[in-house]
């Protein structure tokens, strides 16, 4: 599969993801990183997610891909 193949793949996954699994289980964001062939989900610090049914839900959806999850604050604007 060429790199722009890849790419493609990633993005229709990540489409077919974000619908299901975006702003939900603590989940406030989704983001893709080709050089790793991998799908990065981005969880609320605190959010239980070694027992979370949904992680092992996105990881059986995302196979053969990775899956990287980053815990992270949602961003916000601030009162500036």
């Amino acid at each position: 599969m060429s790199e722009d193949e890849c790419k493609e793949t990633l993005r229709q996954l990540k489409a077919s993801l974000r619908g299901e699994f975006l702003g939900k289980h603590g989940i406030h964001g989704m983001g893709m990183r080709s050089a790793e062939d991998a799908i990065c989900i981005y969880l609320q610090p605190g959010v239980e997610r070694t027992e979370s049914e949904a992680i092992a839900r996105l990881r059986e959806r995302v196979a053969p891909h990775k899956l990287i999850i980053v815990e992270d604050d949602a961003a916000s604007i601030g009162d500036g």
